[in-house]
């Protein structure tokens, strides 16, 4: 994502829970579009309204250290 232009601050690591209730990590790639989904799971970027998970938590921008709670943001 890198070799895009993409910043690294751009890229946080993002874990999810699928529909039959597998714990993933997704990259999601901040835009000044919106967030945008990369998932080995389909070939599609989308926006992250268009991910069918739940999400659970993020890697904050400032600090890739520190995750921060999605709560139940159900998509």
């Amino acid at each position: 994502m890198l070799k895009r232009g993409w910043p690294a601050r751009a890229l946080l690591l993002s874990e999810v829970a699928t529909h039959w209730g597998e714990h993933r990590l997704i990259l999601v790639v901040r835009t000044s579009a919106g967030d945008l989904v990369l998932d080995k799971l389909t070939p599609q970027i989308r926006p992250w309204t268009r991910a069918p998970y739940s999400w659970v938590r993020m890697q904050t921008p400032k600090n890739p250290n520190y995750w921060a709670s999605l709560g139940s943001r159900n998509v």
